[in-house]
C-alpha cells in the first residue's frame, strides 16, 4: 500500500479512496476543497483529473474504470 497523495500530482486534493485500477488509470474519490469529488489518475504522467459532478450535484464518486479510461 502507498499513499496516493505522496506519489501522484494531487495538488489541491486530499485523495481518500482508490476504487479501481487498470493498466493506465486509477479512479476513486477525494476532497477538493470541502466537496468529495471523483478523480482519475493517469499512471504514466501521475496527473489527477477531477471528473466533476452534474450541475448542482454536490459530491461525486468513481467506482470503476474501463480500458479507455471511462
Amino acid at each position: 500500500m502507498r499513499d496516493l497523495n505522496a506519489v501522484l500530482d494531487a495538488t489541491g486534493w486530499i485523495l481518500q479512496a482508490a476504487n479501481d485500477v487498470n493498466d493506465s488509470y486509477i479512479v476513486g474519490y477525494g476532497l477538493r476543497g470541502t466537496v468529495k469529488r471523483a478523480f482519475r489518475a493517469d499512471l504514466a504522467s501521475g496527473k489527477v483529473v477531477d471528473l466533476e459532478t452534474i450541475p448542482d450535484g454536490g459530491n461525486s464518486f468513481a467506482w470503476g474504470v474501463d480500458a479507455h479510461g471511462d
